[in-house]
């Protein structure tokens, strides 16, 4: 699975092939036409998650004008960025419905809403959560996480 992007006039960009970090056995569910900018929506495996096969929901999004890199990332999205889609019930344990089934955008009110599930080894529930463009915007602007090396924990970092 990648996003692909293949107009006349523009070189043809992808997300990066045999990354798992890009992208993990993605289920698309949509995407979204923004300003600048193209927004994805789908659930993926975790790579962060180091206990166990989790999924999380995602949004991700790439800059429409994005032509890739000159020597390195040559073809590929150099705009591309994701973040988790928190739908979850507050409280000392909060409570997670993971798995994005379906989204609605309302351009008056800069708002995504979003039909989350549970994962399917967990008690069955699901939950409908509103996600303001600007929060997810925000997301997008940091702090971000990065991974030493595939053993250690993901940590926090600047941009």
């Amino acid at each position: 699975p990648a996003i692909y992007r293949s107009l006349g006039n523009v070189p043809p960009l992808r997300t990066a092939q045999y990354n798992s970090k890009w992208l993990n056995e993605p289920n698309f569910i949509a995407a979204y036409d923004i300003g600048l900018f193209t927004y994805f929506f789908f659930r993926e495996n975790a790579v962060e998650h180091d206990c166990g096969k989790t999924v999380y929901s995602r949004v991700a999004r790439v800059c429409k004008n994005d032509i890739g890199g000159r020597f390195l990332l040559e073809d590929t999205w150099t705009t591309f960025m994701k973040a988790r889609l928190n739908c979850s019930r507050a409280g000392e344990i909060p409570f997670y419905y993971n798995e994005l089934q379906s989204t609605f955008y309302l351009p008056e009110q800069d708002l995504i809403y979003g039909v989350f599930t549970t994962n399917v080894n967990s008690i069955a529930a699901s939950a409908v959560c509103a996600f303001n463009l600007s929060a997810i915007t925000q997301a997008f602007n940091g702090p971000f996480r990065y991974q030493e090396n595939p053993r250690s924990a993901w940590l926090p970092t600047l941009n």
